[in-house]
């Protein structure tokens, strides 16, 4: 099936989605009858077609839409999942997104009494949107990107931060330059701009739909260690990777 299969499953009213490994998970398209899905090297969601079958017809027609030719091997980890009961030791990035700001979060509170992100309505809604189904396209890929500008970035308090390291008079710093800046006087400036790289690429990316430049936005997806020959739906898998990895990477440097 097309990954397009996916966003409109769990999107519509009453529908969800759930990961078990990092290529596996489930998806309903209404509050009742999940379905396991592997995703395979192309890119493409596998499914077993029994499964497909009990669902009510009119469902059925939902994944008939969204149906193509075989291509590709079957999803490595479904079959080994649902045709040998082994499943693969992988996790997928998306549930650990709010875990890592989370973690990120307290080890901020440990060392500086104060807490990183401000607090914001809907956190758990806006989590769900960073899902990689959102790259299915370069512009999916930089609404994605966005998407986690929102959630993460934009939530970053910056006045806690410049309470710690305040910058120079007629100087205006971002939210991550000022947290690079108070990191740095842990790690020193090059060890900051490390660790904060990635998270810049990501930042870069949200603005890749504005006619970027091709050598800032080549060098946006280095930072952000996503490879632009990939299909899309893991490019979107890694850019996801590259942000959770910061953000426990940040954490680190903290405690």
């Amino acid at each position: 099936f097309k990954p397009d299969l996916i966003p409109a499953l769990a999107g519509r009213r009453g529908g969800g989605l759930k990961w078990y490994t990092r290529e596996t998970g489930r998806v309903r398209g209404w509050p009742h009858d999940y379905v396991a899905f592997g995703i395979n090297k192309l890119g493409l969601v596998n499914a077993y077609a029994k499964d497909v079958a009990f669902l009510p017809e009119w469902l059925q027609r939902v994944w008939a839409g969204f149906n193509v030719s075989p291509d590709g091997k079957v999803s490595e980890e479904r079959y080994a999942a649902q045709g040998q009961g082994v499943p693969a030791n992988t996790q997928a990035p998306e549930p650990f997104l709010p875990v890592g700001t989370a973690i990120l979060d307290d080890a901020f509170k440990k060392r500086f009494g104060l807490a990183l992100f401000r607090p914001y309505a809907n956190r758990e809604e806006a989590f769900k949107a960073c899902h990689r189904f959102r790259a299915l396209s370069p512009p999916g890929l930089y609404e994605l990107a966005k998407d986690l500008v929102r959630v993460i970035v934009e939530h970053i308090d910056s006045t806690a931060l410049h309470r710690i390291v305040p910058p120079p008079q007629k100087e205006r710093w971002g939210s991550l330059k000022s947290l690079e800046k108070v990191l740095a006087t842990l790690k020193g400036d090059r060890g900051a701009h490390d660790a904060l790289g990635p998270l810049h690429g990501i930042y870069s990316l949200r603005l890749a739909d504005a006619h970027v430049a091709s050598k800032d936005l080549d060098e946006a997806f280095a930072l952000a260690h996503v490879d632009r020959i990939l299909p899309f739906v893991m490019q979107g898998r890694d850019l996801l990777i590259t942000c959770v990895t910061a953000l426990h990477r940040i954490a680190d440097a903290f405690k």
